[in-house]
């Protein structure tokens, strides 16, 4: 392919300059961060180019934190949900999800997912509200799973990432305050 060949894609959404400019501010930065968090060997020039042309394809301006898959911790997650769910052989209701999953699984570990996949199209989260895979925790399935629906969508957003952090600190207080009790 020549250079003229590269440059006759025109995306038809959002101008070059609006996405430059979007990529100037808090969430562009954050934005451009998880481009080269995916891909650390890329240059900063070919993480611009990447981070302007998803921008320019899109109908608007992203209002909220944009998601980008990152391969290598989704793949690692897609391997340790593997393997968790192969410890359970004889577990029927273990082994649809891996099947349900199983596809997923598979596209995660050859690198083939590049777009974040809604929680919603994600098989078996429904059984994690009722406990079904509660039994199995030694590996636990329910952490495994979560594990590898995050990286699916793309990891914690920022926001996720700080109400966790304060969840963990009031869970670390209340231990602290048991701990004085005792």
């Amino acid at each position: 392919m020549n250079d003229h060949d590269q440059n006759t894609f025109k995306p038809s959404g959002v101008s070059q300059q609006a996405a430059q400019d979007y990529l100037n501010t808090h969430q562009g930065q954050l934005f451009r961060g998880k481009l080269a968090e995916a891909d650390p060997d890329a240059p900063p020039q070919e993480i611009e180019r990447r981070a302007i042309l998803y921008l320019c394809s899109q109908p608007e301006l992203p209002e909220t934190e944009i998601q980008v898959i990152n391969p290598a911790k989704l793949k690692a997650a897609a391997e340790h949900l593997e393997w968790v769910l192969q410890q359970y052989p004889n577990e029927a209701v273990v082994q649809e999800l891996y099947q349900s999953l199983l596809s997923m699984i598979e596209a995660a570990k050859a690198k083939k997912v590049f777009e974040p996949v809604d929680r919603r199209d994600i098989p078996g989260g429904y059984f994690f509200g009722d406990g079904v895979y509660r039994p199995f925790e030694n590996p636990n399935v329910e952490d495994a799973y979560i594990d590898f629906k995050t990286e699916m969508r793309g990891g914690y957003t920022e926001q996720e990432k700080h109400q966790l952090a304060r969840m963990e600190a009031r869970r670390l207080t209340r231990q602290n305050m048991k701990q004085e009790l005792e």
